[in-house]
């Protein structure tokens, strides 16, 4: 999954997804839309500001056996 955020915390589009490698086409379709609505309903997030270059695009991998953050 691919978010880019404001300077504020705030999803600045839609969340993307990125790849569909493991599982099922339904249950991968699946846990992105329940990522997306938590998100979604975490908004603002509180990141510091003065890193925003380094927080703004991410990629966060969702694996049942390992979480991870890939920043830029």
């Amino acid at each position: 999954m691919g978010i880019k955020l404001t300077q504020d915390g705030i999803l600045e589009e839609e969340p993307k997804k990125l790849s569909l490698n493991t599982g099922s086409e339904a249950g991968m379709l699946q846990a992105y839309e329940a990522a997306r609505r938590a998100l979604i309903r975490c908004q603002p997030f509180k990141l510091p500001a003065e890193k925003h270059e380094a927080w703004r695009e991410m990629e966060i991998k969702f694996d049942h056996l390992d979480i991870s953050l890939m920043l830029p």
